[in-house]
C-alpha cells in the first residue's frame, strides 16, 4: 500500500503541469542513470542487541553483489521541477556479533554475516529560482525503502521492513566553464513519521559532451535512523556515484 501510494504521487508528478495544456517548447526532461559504488556502517538488527557492520571501499570487489540508480526529471518553463528517483542494492557485508539474547548462537562480538537487499523510490516536487551564476532548487516529497535483512551466525535472522519518510531539500548547480558544472543537493526527512531521522548529501560535478548527453561523478551519503517494532535500523551508506544525463 505505500509502495502504490509513493507511485501515485510519482505519476501525480510527471503529469500534473503536463495537463495545463502548456506547449512542448516550455518542457524539459531528463533521464540519470547511475553506478552507486557504496559501502555500509552502522547497525543492524533486534533494537536491544543490534549487529555492527563496517565495509569500506576496498572491500568493495568482495562484497558488493550489485546496485543502481536511475532518475528522471521534468521541468516546466525552467522553474516548476519534477523528479522520481530509484535505487535498487544487494550487499552481502561481514559484521559483529551483539551481545547475546536468545536466538543468539555467535558469542558477542564474535563474527556474522549480514545481508542487506534494499530498494528506495523518491519523488519530488520543487520550483526553481535563478541568479545570474547558479540555480537554487526547494523541494518538497516522499521517500519509500524497503529493506530485507538476514543476519546469519551462524543462526539465520530475517527481517523485512518498508515505510515512507516525508522529505523536504534543496539543490544548486553552478557552471563554472562553458561545458562544466558543479551542483550540491541535500535534504532532510523522516520527523519521526517513518524514521526517526533521514537525511542525505550529493555533491556532483558534470561535464556536457553535447547537447544531449553529460557525465557526472560525485558522491552519495545516505544516513538511515529508523526504530520501529523492536528493528533497528541506524546505518550510513556512502560511495562514489558515476553516471550520465540524457536530455530530451
Amino acid at each position: 500500500m505505500k509502495k502504490h501510494m509513493l507511485i501515485a504521487i510519482a505519476f501525480a508528478v510527471l503529469t500534473a503541469y503536463r495537463s495545463a495544456g502548456a506547449g512542448d517548447s516550455d518542457w524539459e526532461f531528463s533521464a540519470a542513470p547511475y553506478a552507486w559504488l557504496v559501502g555500509i556502517k552502522g547497525e543492524i538488527g533486534p533494537e536491544a542487541n543490534p549487529a555492527s557492520v563496517d565495509v569500506q571501499f576496498s572491500d568493495l570487489t568482495d562484497r558488493f553483489d550489485w546496485g543502481a540508480i536511475g532518475a528522471f526529471e521534468t521541468r516546466y518553463r525552467n522553474r516548476w521541477i519534477g523528479i522520481v528517483e530509484g535505487l535498487y542494492a544487494e550487499l552481502d557485508e561481514s559484521g559483529t556479533a551483539p551481545q547475546g539474547g536468545p536466538n543468539m548462537m555467535t558469542p558477542p562480538g564474535g563474527p556474522l554475516d549480514v545481508e542487506m537487499d534494499m530498494s528506495l523510490g523518491t519523488a519530488y516536487i520543487g520550483y526553481r529560482t535563478a541568479g545570474s551564476k547558479a540555480t537554487f532548487d526547494c523541494l518538497v516529497g516522499g521517500r519509500w525503502l524497503y529493506t530485507k535483512s538476514y543476519l546469519r551466525f551462524p543462526k539465520t535472522m530475517t527481517r523485512k521492513q518498508d515505510w515512507i519518510d516525508p522529505i523536504v531539500g534543496v539543490r544548486i548547480f553552478a557552471p563554472f566553464s562553458s561545458k562544466g558544472s558543479v551542483s550540491l543537493e541535500a535534504d532532510l526527512g523522516g520527523f519521526g513519521i517513518g524514521s526517526d531521522l533521514v537525511w542525505q548529501v550529493v555533491p556532483l560535478a558534470a561535464y556536457r559532451f553535447s547537447d544531449t548527453l553529460a557525465g557526472r561523478v560525485g558522491y552519495r551519503y545516505l544516513d538511515i535512523d529508523y526504530k520501529k517494532g523492536n528493528y533497528a535500523l541506524d546505518v550510513a551508506f556512502q560511495g562514489w556515484l558515476v553516471g550520465a544525463v540524457i536530455d530530451f
